[in-house]
């Protein structure tokens, strides 16, 4: 997932990344807390083995 792929919102005054994809009902991924630590800045790569696998069954769940 490249970072310029998301999509952001003002969540009370936080500036928030995401990602959408698919059309079922929402789902909500969140990191671990590693506030400033390379890993939460990047942590769409991590989260993208199980978000296509996710987005494609949403309907099946």
């Amino acid at each position: 997932m490249r970072r310029e792929d998301g999509k952001f919102i003002d969540v009370d005054g936080i500036k928030t990344h995401y990602y959408e994809k698919g059309d079922g009902p929402p789902l909500v991924l969140i990191h671990g807390c590693a506030k400033g630590h390379y890993s939460a800045a990047d942590s769409g790569f991590d989260w993208e083995l199980n978000f296509d696998p996710t987005a494609g069954n949403a309907n099946r769940h």
